[in-house]
């Protein structure tokens, strides 16, 4: 194909693109709301769910790479993927049968990525999938033909697929390398960990404890209090924010109006600067848009990830060392009850932020909060 000829290909493509990529991203919602009720009602618990249309030029490359001409949108199988994080191997099999349920399977294995020497319970499973074939009407029309790709991983899977990606196609590291060793010796621990009844012990004698401070929480989110009373809340309980805090120093600590609420210092030497804004607070207007409210806490944690940089030198004789540009980032906290369309915004939204920051609503940190509790409750069993 000569130059001009793919550069007239491209741009049909292209137009061709975003007439389905609204179709896609429908498609992803309707799958994603499925599956959520589904594993709600079996009373599967999952770390999380992460979706996405491939962008225009990842498909475009996948196009080039593959040798693909004909029927294009039929042929790359993934242009909308949906992975499901979950928390443990045994709960595979259910997510599995849950989708087989509900969903037009066109393919299921199990794959093994192009990494040589994956270990057999690192493999992520693979489903190809439409919607259920009882999907019809007006609304299930466009998109009732269309397909999706859906993963699930455990989050031991998920971390591993992470750092092999990064060192065997970003870095090009073989497997013979020392860097990729240190990564399966750090991954064979954490096997072994998990298992230790020392550990086991550990995550659970305090549960009562922590499901008083979630009351209290809920009490705050329901009273629809003031940020001053949250700020109180999260001085005294900083964990719900990010479960790595060793420390947090809240706004008094810098003595000074425009700094964070607070700034939390992690066990892996890393800081998180954080912005509290209500519960109360919309974040996408009617249209969609994201209100004037979400714009403004996103300029202040922007310029607080500004005054980080600038200001190092001063933070660091508060008592946060080592705090550089590579290892701070940014936390908006803010908003609540999210509709499944806001959700999905959100998360796509979060997912294009380049400068490192991320957003999160009140009873989405509650949720988290909830989900490693759960996680602590599951290694008590025998």
């Amino acid at each position: 194909m000569s130059r001009y000829s793919e550069e007239i290909w491209k741009r049909s493509l292209l137009s061709e693109y975003r007439k389905l990529q609204p179709l896609y991203a429908n498609l992803i919602n309707e799958i994603e709301s499925l599956l959520l009720r589904t594993l709600e009602k079996k009373k599967i618990t999952v770390h999380s769910i992460q979706s996405r249309v491939k962008s225009f030029e990842s498909f475009y490359h996948k196009l080039l790479i593959q040798g693909i001409t004909e029927k294009p949108f039929e042929n790359v199988s993934d242009v909308a993927g949906i992975r499901i994080i979950c928390l443990y191997a045994r709960d595979l099999e259910e997510i599995k049968a849950a989708i087989r349920e509900k969903l037009d399977i066109l393919e299921a294995d199990t794959i093994a990525n192009s990494w040589k020497n994956i270990q057999s319970d690192l493999r992520a499973v693979h489903f190809l999938a439409r919607l259920p074939k009882d999907a019809r009407g007006v609304k299930y029309e466009a998109i009732r033909k269309l397909k999706c790709e859906i993963q699930i991983q455990t989050i031991l899977m998920y971390a591993w697929d992470s750092a092999v990606y990064d060192i065997y196609y970003k870095q090009g590291v073989d497997t013979q390398h020392e860097l990729y060793k240190t990564i399966e010796k750090e991954l064979d621990l954490c096997r072994r960990i998990v298992g230790t009844p020392r550990l086991k012990s550990f995550f659970v004698q305090d549960l009562d404890k922590h499901q008083s401070v979630i009351e209290i929480y809920k009490s705050l989110m329901s009273a629809s209090a003031e940020e001053s009373k949250f700020q109180g809340f999260f001085e005294k309980y900083p964990g719900l924010l990010d479960p790595r805090v060793t420390r947090a120093f809240p706004r008094k600590s810098f003595a000074g109006e425009n700094v964070p609420d607070f700034v939390l210092s992690l066990n892996d030497e890393g800081y998180i600067l954080v912005e509290l804004e209500k519960p109360s607070v919309r974040l996408y207007t009617k249209r969609g848009d994201p209100t004037a409210q979400l714009s403004h806490s996103e300029e202040q944690i922007r310029g607080y990830l500004k005054w980080a940089k600038e200001e190092k030198e001063f933070l660091r004789k508060r008592g946060l060392k080592n705090l550089n540009v590579e290892n701070t980032t940014g936390l908006v906290v803010i908003g609540a009850n999210l509709t499944l369309n806001e959700k999905h915004k959100l998360e796509s939204h979060n997912a294009n932020v380049r400068t490192g920051y991320t957003i999160k609503t009140f009873d989405r940190i509650l949720e988290e909060y909830q989900f490693i509790l759960a996680n602590f409750a599951k290694f008590s069993r025998p």
